[in-house]
């Protein structure tokens, strides 16, 4: 799966309508439907955007929001769901 199929998986997933659960099954469905290293590629290309958010001023950001800490595992939801949520316009210098 290229990059931009990627992206434009997440970017429909952000416009799905329903709750989490639903557009999780619209993802695992859309998913199966492609050759199982198409799921590989996509997992992988997951975790490198959700390694690329996982700054420490995001860490930072994210534990003040949330009252003065923030658990590892609160950590990777809120970078999962930004993924989910922006994907990524290009940049403009």
């Amino acid at each position: 799966m290229d990059e931009k199929t990627f992206w434009a998986l997440m970017d429909e997933l952000s416009r799905r309508p329903g709750d989490r659960n639903e557009r999780l099954n619209w993802l695992r469905g859309e998913l199966l439907r492609r050759p199982a290293a198409a799921g590989v590629e996509f997992q992988a290309r997951l975790e490198a955007a959700c390694e690329a958010v996982a700054t420490g001023a995001l860490w930072r950001a994210v534990s003040r929001i949330e009252g003065g800490s923030c658990s590892d595992d609160g950590f990777d939801y809120f970078a999962l769901w930004l993924v989910a949520s922006t994907p990524p316009k290009p940049l403009i210098w």
